[in-house]
């Protein structure tokens, strides 16, 4: 992914440049917006919008901001940074994959550099993970030995299985603990779940743990159903 930017978009992303003014910014105490000093920002003298900047540096976290747009910024990272908070994925991974949802390149991946639109964006797809109600581990590991393919449909059926609405099901099979199979000599219980792309075989998982409503689950292999 490579993205080519004016040099009038490169300093609206440095916050050197108000984005709706296109005025040069000020580098100013930020008693100008909150009353006390909360450190410096970068503002617009003409319509007010400001963003901070990183401790001890003068380098913006990103583009300035009107009110709307930092709402919409406070919105995205509660949505996306929960994803690493509940331990699906590692921080640098968080943004390695929203970079790829966004079809962005990894140096323009940050909330503090997006526009509404953009924003809304982050939280459609953060909902979408943080539905899923599974973490899957290694799948770097998974994908290497049987191939991008496979472990798409690994994720699939997961997906589904977790989907799927057991209110119909029978007592004793309506929660997915129900499901659960501690085996002598095993570390963790296992669960069975179908294989969406073949119907004579099952795929097996180790639960390792649930956190936050999450399950965190480990390939264990698979099995004929």
């Amino acid at each position: 992914m490579d993205i080519q930017l004016t040099e009038e978009q490169k300093d609206i992303l440095k916050g050197k440049i108000c984005p709706y003014c296109h005025i040069p910014s000020e580098y100013k105490s930020s008693v100008e917006v909150y009353g006390e000093d909360y450190g410096m920002i970068y503002y617009c003298p003409k319509c007010g919008a400001y963003v901070g900047v990183h401790r001890g540096t003068n380098q913006a976290k990103g583009r300035l901001a009107n009110v709307e747009l930092r709402r919409c910024k406070i919105e995205a990272h509660r949505y996306f940074d929960e994803i690493y908070k509940r331990g699906l994925m590692k921080r640098t991974e968080a943004y390695e994959w929203l970079s790829k949802q966004l079809g962005l390149p990894p140096e323009y991946t940050h909330i503090g550099m997006f526009n509404r639109e953009t924003c809304a964006k982050v939280v459609d797809v953060s909902k979408k993970i943080l539905e899923m109600r599974f973490a899957l581990r290694k799948q770097e590991k998974i994908k290497a030995a049987f191939g991008d393919e496979t472990l798409t449909r690994i994720k699939e059926s997961l997906t589904r299985y977790f989907a799927a609405d057991r209110s119909d099901y029978p007592e004793g099979l309506r929660t997915i603990e129900d499901d659960f199979n501690q085996l002598p000599g095993e570390p963790y219980p296992t669960i069975d779940i179908n294989d969406v792309g073949n119907d004579n075989r099952m795929i097996e998982f180790y639960v390792t743990g649930k956190k936050y409503d999450v399950y965190h689950l480990a390939f264990k292999g698979f099995t004929k159903g």
